[in-house]
């Protein structure tokens, strides 16, 4: 007498399915470490305790050589003020938020504080998170 089974098992895998994962798993690596680095101005900001930001509104960023950025857009300090104005003036509550290199001289720091003041605009001085 002849039996066989019915069901017969495939020893074979298919990589169809792990091939897809495998892809997926790419494109979310992908996507996130293009979110990693948002500010693209390299600073060396000074260190302090304290908390993140939530909502930034304006970014005004001086780098080592004295440049101005105000969103990532370079401004030379003469148009400064009327470039923040630009960028503030629909907001509400405006607020700035100041990347200053550590290197640059407290007069330029004061200079843009004074600027802020006169804008009616909070200001913010980001710093880098002590270790």
């Amino acid at each position: 007498m002849n039996l066989q089974t019915r069901n017969k098992r495939d020893p074979n895998f298919n990589m169809a399915s792990l091939a897809d994962v495998i892809f997926l798993l790419l494109i979310f690596f992908m996507l996130t470490s293009t979110l990693v680095a948002p500010n693209a101005i390299k600073l060396l900001l000074p260190r302090a305790d304290g908390q993140e930001l939530s909502k930034q509104t304006v970014m005004v960023s001086i780098t080592a050589d004295l440049k101005y950025y105000v969103n990532d857009r370079l401004v030379d300090f003469e148009d400064l003020q009327s470039v923040i104005y630009e960028e503030i003036r629909n907001i509400k509550d405006p607020v700035i938020v100041l990347r200053i290199d550590e290197t640059v001289p407290h007069g330029k720091t004061v200079a843009l504080l004074s600027i802020g003041r006169k804008l009616n605009a909070n200001m913010i001085l980001a710093t880098q998170p002590e270790d």
